[in-house]
């Protein structure tokens, strides 16, 4: 697969497409023999963690698919593509090193088949998704759009988002999480845009910053 062209892949539906998108990606370079089955189970094993109600398999689903219908040009899709598979490998709730963690994660499981230069480059796209902080590099702004993209769907989506956040934090009282929540949602109202690409401020960014405020009403 050239890394340069666009890919739409709206033929993988059904239970299969996690499979095929996987298969198809690692493709690009060399895995010793049932190296790609072993990290596609481990990858299953932690996304299928009883305890995630949203940062799972659908999660990663959702990206991908979003990824493969994104109409402007992305430079690396590879890279896009690993760090979308490993950006919540690992996620406990109210840990904050999740991120650097999941980055560990995927240097343990693939340094040693990717030149360098690509495996820095994922393993920084996946802490940069910790913040969503404001960057030049395109194909970055195209993943954190993507990992945000929840934050403009419609209202019912929303909601349903919002309520397995709430699940996975299921252990913290109301109070806190009722704090904590809200420095959340107020550090994405406070931003200049929620999204960096102009594909997804023009497409999302108002409905997100509704939603959002009807969360934090709800509070």
């Amino acid at each position: 697969m050239d890394s340069n062209t666009k890919v739409t892949k709206n033929n993988f539906e059904g239970a299969n497409f996690l499979l095929v998108s996987w298969v198809d990606m690692v493709a690009n370079f060399s895995l010793p023999e049932d190296k790609d089955v072993e990290i596609f189970t481990l990858l299953g094993i932690q996304y299928k963690e009883d305890t995630r109600h949203y940062h799972n398999w659908e999660h990663v689903k959702t990206m991908l698919k979003g990824l493969y219908d994104y109409p402007d040009r992305i430079n690396d899709i590879l890279s896009i593509e690993l760090a979308i598979w490993f950006h919540d490998s690992i996620y406990v709730p109210l840990r904050k090193d999740n991120e650097s963690r999941s980055a560990k994660f995927f240097h343990e499981q693939l340094s040693l088949y990717l030149p360098i230069e690509r495996v820095r480059k994922v393993m920084n796209y996946i802490e940069a998704t910790k913040s969503h902080s404001k960057t030049t590099d395109k194909d970055l702004q195209v993943l954190l759009d993507l990992d945000l993209a929840i934050l403009g769907q419609p209202k019912k989506i929303y909601q349903k988002y919002s309520q397995q956040v709430r699940e996975e934090f299921g252990y913290v009282p109301n109070f806190l999480y009722k704090r904590g929540r809200k420095l959340v949602l107020k550090i994405f109202l406070d931003k200049a845009t929620i999204y960096q690409t102009s594909f997804f401020k023009e497409k999302l960014e108002e409905q997100a910053r509704e939603n959002i405020q009807d969360e934090l009403d709800s509070l």
